[in-house]
C-alpha cells in the first residue's frame, strides 16, 4: 500500500516538473541598458544598420533535445529601438546613410538558449553575440561583443525565470558594445 501511494504521489510530481518542458515559450525582452546622458558623439552624424545574422529565429528549447521552442519573434525591433536610443543618448546624430560621416553596422549573430540534460542536473546554456563593423572615411572598425552563460541547475527555470536570464544576457551584450570607447573614438573622428 506504502508503494502504491508513493507511485501515485511520484508520478504527477515527475509530470509537473517536466511539463513546462512541452509548452511553447515567446520571450518578453526589453533594452534596458541605463547609460547617463553624455556629448561623447556630439557633431557625429551616424547611419546604423541592423542585420539579424542568427543561425535560427528559433532561440532555443525549453527541454535537452525535444522540448517546445523558445520563439523571440519581436527581438529585432527591441533591439533596434535600444540600441538607436543608447546612440542618441550619448549625443549622436542618427541620420540617413547619404548625411552621415560615420557608419555602423550592426550584426545580431546569435540569441540562444540551450538545456543540455546530465544525470541529476542540467546545465543552462545561453548565448548572445553582437558583432560591429564601422567605416568613418577610408578607416574600418570590426569587434565583436559576446555575453556566455553556463549554470548548472537542478530545476530549470519557468518563464518569468527564462524572460530574466535572457533580458540580462542581451542586455548586457548590449552594454558591453556602449562601454566600448575604442569605438566612440572610431566613430567621432
Amino acid at each position: 500500500m506504502k508503494n502504491i501511494l508513493k507511485i501515485n504521489f511520484l508520478i504527477p510530481f515527475v509530470f509537473f516538473l517536466s511539463s513546462c518542458a512541452y509548452i511553447p515559450h515567446q520571450t518578453d525582452l526589453s533594452v534596458s541598458v541605463s547609460l547617463p546622458s553624455s556629448s561623447i558623439g556630439s557633431g557625429t552624424n551616424l547611419y546604423l544598420k541592423f542585420i539579424d545574422d542568427r543561425e535560427s529565429t528559433v532561440v532555443g528549447s525549453r527541454g535537452a533535445g525535444l522540448g517546445a521552442k523558445i520563439t523571440a519573434e519581436d527581438i529585432m525591433t527591441i533591439f533596434e529601438d535600444g540600441i538607436k536610443e543608447g546612440f542618441k543618448n550619448k549625443g549622436y546624430q542618427l541620420v540617413t546613410q547619404d548625411e552621415a560621416n560615420s557608419e555602423l553596422k550592426i550584426k545580431l549573430r546569435s540569441f540562444k538558449y540551450q538545456i543540455v540534460a546530465g544525470f541529476w542536473t542540467g546545465r543552462e546554456d545561453i548565448n548572445v553575440v553582437i558583432n560591429v563593423e564601422g567605416r568613418n572615411g577610408q578607416l574600418d572598425y570590426e569587434k565583436t561583443y559576446r555575453h556566455v552563460h553556463e549554470a548548472s541547475k537542478f530545476f530549470l527555470a519557468d518563464g518569468q525565470g527564462l524572460n530574466k536570464n535572457l533580458n540580462f544576457a542581451l542586455n548586457s551584450t548590449i552594454k558591453k558594445l556602449f562601454n566600448d570607447s575604442d569605438l566612440d573614438q572610431f566613430l567621432t573622428k
